[in-house]
């Protein structure tokens, strides 16, 4: 049989509570971020390098996780566009139609222009 503990410590059990619910609201929990903003940020550094597929990767990656983040859509249906991928333009004209950003929509249509002029 177990023998129990008629007179046990508080202090463990008060030191296990003050560290549940005291602890500072700076831990790492609330200083989470997301992996996608860094893979967004190292898409742009290398299309900014002039590595467009790299850029593409990246960007399709974070697009595939964050399908509703106007930035990376943009991105990722300019590089689309401009690296001719298939399916690039329908996507991306069904994208410009939903979209409400006037300065992306003036950039991608400049790059269909630039694609269907290829043609």
């Amino acid at each position: 049989m177990l023998k129990t503990i008629s007179k046990a410590s508080p202090i463990p059990l008060l030191l296990c509570f003050t560290m549940l619910f005291c602890a500072p609201a700076s831990s790492q929990l609330m200083q989470f971020d997301a992996p996608l903003h860094h893979l967004d940020q190292n898409g742009l550094k290398s299309l900014y390098l002039g590595d467009s597929l790299s850029a593409y990767q990246k960007i399709q990656s974070a697009h595939i996780f964050e399908p509703t983040n106007v930035d990376i859509a943009f991105h990722y249906h300019l590089l689309s566009v401009a690296l001719d991928k298939v399916n690039a333009i329908p996507v991306a004209e069904n994208w410009l139609k939903n979209n409400t950003n006037k300065i992306y929509d003036s950039r991608l249509n400049f790059e269909l222009a630039k694609y269907y002029f290829k043609k």
